[in-house]
């Protein structure tokens, strides 16, 4: 968005659940928030999944920052916001009263899209997720690859979500996920078989790094490495791009194979992955992962494997209208704060 716009970021930490140092954050970052909103022509929320009521705080902070935002007068924008679920009544009221009085709500997928529609929220655009309009190729793309010992095309990459599926995430820290990090293993295995290549391990979200650790342990006959912690989503993502193919549970990696037409097989853990693969109309190259086996994995890789070509052009197209869809709402926002 900063390519776009002249903003200030402003981080929160809005889905760790409650504990006295996210309470702590909270309560700080409100210093920050109210400075930055007195000075601003617009506040922007921007990005994830924050439209939600699986928390008790998520609406109410954002809501009210948005009520301080009107009372001063400043406009208030949704950016390729993923919205849902809306499951309690309060939940859906607050939405539907704020939503609604939104100077620009803009959705990343039909199934929030459906969600504001159901409330009345009437002013709601479908847009795409905001990472399709980022196109950058970094010019030291071949020192990164050089420096992981990788050769363009000649590796594949995987992502993996520390608790499997999202129903899961608030009581992750409770469950033992070890039969369910046994069986993806044995899915992994069965993708490197076929492909033959080095596996290249990207924890695109920091809670992946340890059950990618794990995994590594459990592959040890494969030939694998994890990504350094340090590197960044530009880093990420040019590491995914430039692979031959990726074995993708996280959204945002399957966003940036598909932005450079990068081939894909993906495993959903989430309703969002799941609306991205419909958009792509890449269904076909996909299951659930309570549905997934080592043979349906292998079944899936060697699909994708000999329609490779077809894939890639298809990605291409769809990531082209993707990234034009991603910035309508970028250029709405921009021309509305320029006519200030």
């Amino acid at each position: 968005m900063a390519e776009y716009l002249s903003i200030k970021t402003i981080p929160c930490r809005m889905n760790e659940g409650i504990s006295l140092p996210v309470v702590f954050s909270m309560i700080k970052d409100s210093f920050s928030i109210l400075f930055h909103v007195v000075k601003a022509d617009a506040i922007i929320y921007g990005g994830g999944s924050l439209i939600h009521d699986l928390t008790r705080y998520n609406l109410p902070f954002l809501y009210f920052w948005h009520m301080v935002a009107k009372i001063l007068r400043k406009k208030v924008y949704y950016a390729n916001m993923g919205v849902g679920p809306l499951r309690t009544k309060t939940g859906k009221q607050l939405s539907r009263y704020f939503l609604k009085k939104a100077d620009g709500v803009f959705v990343r997928d039909e199934r929030g899209l459906k969600i504001c529609k159901d409330l009345g929220i009437c002013n709601a655009v479908l847009v795409c997720d905001a990472a399709f309009a980022v196109t950058d190729i970094s010019p030291n793309k071949n020192d990164l690859l050089a420096h992981l010992g990788l050769e363009e095309r000649n590796y594949a990459c995987v992502t993996v979500s520390g608790w499997f599926e999202s129903s899961n995430f608030w009581d992750r820290k409770h469950i033992d996920f070890k039969m369910q990090t046994e069986k993806l293993a044995q899915e992994i295995k069965e993708f490197y078989k076929i492909i033959n290549k080095k596996l290249v391990f990207v924890p695109t979200v920091t809670y992946d790094i340890k059950l990618l650790e794990t995994l590594k342990d459990l592959l040890e006959d494969c030939d694998c490495i994890i990504i350094p912690p340090n590197y960044g989503c530009v880093e990420m993502a040019e590491i995914i791009a430039n692979s031959y193919l990726l074995f993708g549970i996280r959204m945002h990696s399957i966003i940036f194979a598909a932005r450079r037409a990068t081939p894909f097989i993906s495993l959903i853990y989430d309703e969002k992955v799941q609306q991205v693969l419909h958009f792509l109309d890449m269904e076909a190259y996909a299951c659930t992962i309570g549905q997934a086996s080592p043979e349906k994995v292998a079944n899936i890789t060697q699909n994708v494997i000999d329609h490779y070509t077809e894939i890639q052009n298809k990605l291409k197209t769809k990531a082209d209208a993707a990234r034009i869809k991603a910035l309508e709402c970028l250029n709405k926002i921009r021309s509305d704060l320029e006519a200030i």
